[in-house]
Formats: structure tokens, sequence, C-alpha cells
């Protein structure tokens, strides 16, 4: 039992885009553990470093891994103190495995730092957004002026 559910698991970390995760529905409990873990403990490889690049108007921050590149996410500075993230991209081979997440973090680390708010307009930055409430506290709260 213990070794089906390595070899299973070991097979989905090496094929993330494999149709297995759909087609079973009878596995045992500690496979679905693994099946399903939050968004949080899924983390790249420790090997992946993120690079942003800055300028007064826009920037990016890229996910590496070696050689590869794994991920971007793109924003726009709208005002010096509003950061609007437009897009996160993660490259096919790379999905599934926490880079989307880590480029949003690292977003949230950068508006932290240089005490910025971010508007998130692309849909997997305001879905987490929504879903961790400890990186709300740099959330753009847009006030209605009313006259």
């Amino acid at each position: 039992m213990v070794r089906w559910v390595y070899l299973t698991v070991l097979f989905l970390v090496l094929f993330p885009e494999s149709r297995l995760k759909t087609e079973i529905r009878a596995a045992p409990l500690a496979f679905q553990f693994f099946l399903y873990l939050p968004l949080e403990k899924q983390l790249p490889n420790p090997a992946m470093k993120i690079n942003h690049v800055n300028t007064p108007t826009d920037g990016y921050f890229e996910a590496n891994e070696i050689k590869a590149q794994a991920g971007l996410l793109t924003y726009t500075s709208a005002t010096p103190q509003k950061l609007v993230i437009e897009h996160t991209e993660v490259y096919s081979a790379f999905s599934g495995r926490g880079v989307g997440n880590a480029l949003v973090m690292a977003a949230v680390a950068y508006a932290s730092e240089q005490n910025i708010k971010i508007h998130p307009v692309c849909p997997f930055a305001k879905m987490l957004f929504k879903k961790e409430e400890p990186i709300r506290d740099v959330l753009f709260k847009e006030r209605l002026v009313v006259g």
C-alpha cells in the first residue's frame, strides 16, 4: 500500500499534466491528501530564483529554474504608490508547482517593502488575494467619491 502511494505521488510529480488526478475516484485517503495539497504547500523547487526588473512605469517578476524560465508576472505603476498586476503566466512545464503563487508573493513582498498598494487585474492574482487574508494589507482599496 505505502509503495503504491509513493509511486503514484512520484508519477504525479513527474507528470503534472496527467489525467490520473481526475480519473482516480476511490483512492485511499493518504493518496487524496497528496492530490489536493493547499496552494501554499506546493512550493517551487529551491533552485528557482525570482528576478525583479523595475522601470518608472512598469516592471515584471520572472521565475527561473536553472536555465529555464518558469513564469512571469507583469505589472504597471499606475501612480508612485499603486502597482497594477496585469498578468501572471506560468509555462506548462512548471504548472502546478506553485510558481504563480511565488510570483505573486514576490510582488507582495516588494509592495510591502516599498510601502505601495497592489491593484490586481490578473484573475489569478485576484483569486490569491481573495484566498489569502494575510496579504490583503497591501491590497489597494478604491474609494468611491460622490459629488
